[in-house]
């Protein structure tokens, strides 16, 4: 599982669509970081597929990526 919650991304800009799951991807970095990520929001995530997003205890949305048959990819 993998915090996937819009509120704590920056630099969005899409890349794509995954073929399989009808997805929107998308590259970001954390606010925290500088490191560059390819992968999904989770919010739209839970429209289609609410079964791959659980909330934590601080109230953020993650998204179980093994559900969905995606990778979150680290871009170089």
């Amino acid at each position: 599982m993998i915090i996937s919650d819009i509120r704590l991304k920056e630099n969005i800009e899409p890349a794509g669509t995954d073929s399989l799951t009808g997805l929107n991807l998308y590259y970001f970095n954390y606010k925290w970081g500088v490191k560059r990520f390819r992968g999904v929001m989770a919010q739209e995530v839970m429209d289609l597929f609410p079964e791959a997003v659980y909330t934590s205890g601080a109230g953020w949305l993650g998204v179980y990526y093994e559900k969905l048959g995606i990778e979150m990819k680290e871009i170089h």
